[in-house]
């Protein structure tokens, strides 16, 4: 039984190890996800100093960016109001 997924997919994409492929410490394939929101806070979403996600031989990176609508709907004037 499917539960859903990130925002309630059914389906989910799952990484495969190609055959031939070279075995070792660093990873074939990789994940990136630095917690998206938080950006009001000011929110880190990086790495600590000497920290990185490695990726063996990378052929795409894929980015899927992200817009957060911040316009406060009942404020008519200039600026930013929350």
């Amino acid at each position: 039984m499917c539960m859903g997924h990130n925002h309630g997919a059914q389906t989910v994409w799952r990484a495969r190890i190609r055959p031939g492929a070279p075995q070792g410490d660093v990873p074939l394939s990789q994940w990136f996800s630095e917690g998206n929101g938080g950006e009001m806070r000011r929110s880190y979403h990086g790495y600590p100093k000497g920290y990185a996600q490695l990726v063996y031989s990378p052929e795409i990176f894929k980015v899927i960016p992200m817009q957060v609508d911040t316009k406060n709907r009942a404020h008519e004037g200039p600026g930013f109001k929350p």
